[in-house]
């Protein structure tokens, strides 16, 4: 059984041709290909699995790089948040600009238009729907 409960998770290399395929990319990039400073010491996927739904059996060593730890985890970092949806709220109108089920549009409102008729008049009261349901 895999670790991954996905049924579309790519495969895996497992066991001594994964360790053989480390030891070689490992062997030929001994300086972090992104930083250029620390030792490498991760295998990296250029294009990680997930994006490319890629078996990771098939991958060739061109399409893999060595990586310093501390470049690897930011890289993978982004990688993941780019996937992840945004938890900001996308910007919403105004109440007031809303079509309500009623089929109101900003300002058609009933107590709207009754405060309105009330300033073209001059009446001075306010007009709360409660006044406004007495007069008819």
């Amino acid at each position: 059984m895999t670790w991954s409960t996905r049924t579309n998770a790519p495969r895996r290399l497992t066991g001594r041709a994964a360790q053989a395929r480390r030891a070689r990319i490992l062997a030929r990039d001994r300086v972090c290909r992104a930083c250029e400073e620390q030792p490498s010491t991760v295998v990296d996927h250029i294009v990680n699995l997930a994006t490319s739904g890629r078996d990771d059996r098939l991958v060739t060593d061109a399409e893999l790089r060595g990586l310093c730890k501390a470049c690897h985890d930011a890289k993978t970092h982004r990688e993941s948040m780019a996937s992840r949806p945004s938890r900001r709220r996308a910007a919403e109108p105004h109440p007031g600009e809303l079509d309500t089920p009623r089929g109101w549009q900003g300002g058609r409102h009933p107590y709207d238009l009754a405060i309105r008729e009330s300033v073209a008049l001059g009446i001075s009261q306010s007009v709360t729907p409660e006044t406004n349901r007495g007069e008819q």
